[in-house]
């Protein structure tokens, strides 16, 4: 894909299995695993951010309830819990640098990575469905 950034397509190739197959069984085994190289901007805070939100912006199709329709809400509405998540993450962040549980997160780092990209996939997840509401 290039540059595009896009998630969810092994979820996805699971769900077609599934409602074509609805009997069959889809196993996980430990002992399988795929040896690849890690481009290096992947190891970087805006490649990791950009992942987060894209990733948000994918899964809701594949999590809610499967209807677009049931999933859509008043872009007033999406607006506003916009407003609110960006809030969040940038408030969680100001806090952070001076209140978090050094315990769990003994680096800022930790907090970012565990806590604040959960804001930035909410907003990933906000805008897909504006998009798709559009």
């Amino acid at each position: 894909v290039g540059e595009k950034l896009a998630y969810a397509e092994e979820t996805e190739l699971q769900k077609r299995v599934r409602a074509k197959w609805p009997d069959e069984v889809i196993h996980y085994d430990p002992k399988v695993y795929v040896w690849h190289l890690v481009r290096p901007e992947k190891m970087t805070l805006r490649w990791n951010v950009a992942s987060r939100f894209h990733c948000g912006r994918y899964s809701f199709r594949l999590f809610e309830d499967g209807s677009l329709q049931a999933s859509r809400a008043p872009r007033i509405r999406l607006l506003g819990r916009a407003v609110i998540t960006t809030f969040r993450l940038f408030g969680g962040l100001l806090l952070a640098l001076f209140r978090r549980d050094r315990k769990r997160f003994p680096y800022l780092e930790n907090y970012v990575y565990e806590i604040s990209f959960m804001y930035v996939r909410n907003l990933g997840s906000i805008y897909g469905r504006c998009a798709d509401t559009a």
